[in-house]
This record gives structure tokens, C-alpha cells and sequence, in this order.
């Protein structure tokens, strides 16, 4: 063989071994990001069924983990399916965010004030609805008019987490 096809043949063996080593890595990220939308699915799934405060926080945790494996996987690499995962996270961590401002409050009945930070961004990113409860405490009076808008606590997580759920459904239609 002359000098030309031996330089045509190590082109061609580059570009073989190239394309091999593309299709190992897309086939490894597509596990990774495979297995990351099975742990949100199982997350929802639990979800579904109840979760306490802790249960919650602990799932939302391996959720972080779950995604920050993802990350250091994929690298710089970012796939549509790893910004929808992060966006349903998110989704998730606020609702943690509403449960422990629901905590620290000292509003009772599954009511956090509209007026929070937390409260105006369910009412205007999830649209929420408002109610008024009146404030028989405040002053001593029985005044009705007297009272603010809360945001019922339910309601609220159920808006969140049916957004999340729906980043999640359509990121594990397009694996």
C-alpha cells in the first residue's frame, strides 16, 4: 500500500474509533439521565401515596444527589432532560420551602399568609387562589372586616407538585 491509502485507512480508523467513543457516551448519559427520571418518578409515586415532613425532606435530598451524580456524569454535556429535571426540582424544593414557612409561622389551619414571599409566588406563578380569613385576635375585636388573604397549604403543595409531576412525565416521553 502506498503513503495515501495507509494515511486514508488511519483517517478512517479515527473516525471509526471517534464515532464509537460518541456512541459509548451517549449511551452512558442516556442511562444516567434514565435513572435519574426513575428516581423522580419514584419520588412522585411515594408522593402520591403521603409523605411526612421528613420523609419529604429526605426524598427531596437524594433528588439533589440524584441530580448532582447527573451533573458530574454528563459534564458539560447538558441535555434538555437534565434542564427539566432541575426544573421539576426545583419545583420540589419550593414546596419544601412553603412547607417550612407553613413551620415557622404561627398561623394554624393549613394557612400561610398571602403576603409572604412564598405566598405571592403561589398565587402568581401557580395561581393559587386566596382567602380571606378574618383576625378575631387581633385587638380583641369580632370585627369581619378585619382579617387578611392566606394561601391554603394543600392547595398550594398539590398546584406545586402536579407542576413537577408534569416536568417529569414529559422528560421520561422523550427518553
Amino acid at each position: 500500500m502506498n503513503a495515501y491509502r495507509w494515511g486514508l485507512v488511519i483517517v478512517a480508523v479515527c473516525l471509526v474509533a471517534t464515532a464509537v467513543t460518541v456512541v459509548h457516551r451517549h449511551s452512558q448519559c442516556h442511562r444516567e439521565v434514565k435513572d435519574v427520571v426513575d428516581a423522580f418518578a419514584d419520588f412522585d409515586s411515594r408522593l402520591q401515596v403521603g409523605m411526612d415532613y421528613h420523609d419529604y425532606t429526605d426524598g427531596v435530598g437524594t433528588l439533589s444527589a440524584a441530580l448532582d451524580r447527573l451533573g458530574r456524569a454528563i459534564g458539560s454535556h447538558r441535555s434538555p432532560a437534565q434542564t427539566d429535571l432541575e426544573a421539576a426540582f426545583s419545583e420540589y424544593s419550593f414546596a419544601l420551602d412553603v412547607r417550612r414557612a407553613y413551620m415557622v409561622s404561627d398561623e394554624g389551619y393549613n394557612h400561610i399568609p398571602a403576603s409572604t414571599a412564598e405566598g405571592q409566588r403561589l398565587v402568581h406563578e401557580y395561581h393559587v387562589r386566596t382567602t380571606f380569613l378574618r383576625d378575631f385576635k387581633e385587638l380583641g375585636t369580632n370585627n369581619p372586616a378585619s382579617g387578611s388573604l392566606y394561601v391554603y397549604l394543600p392547595e398550594a403543595l398539590s398546584a406545586i407538585w402536579e407542576h413537577a409531576h408534569s416536568r417529569v412525565a414529559e422528560t421520561k416521553k422523550g427518553i
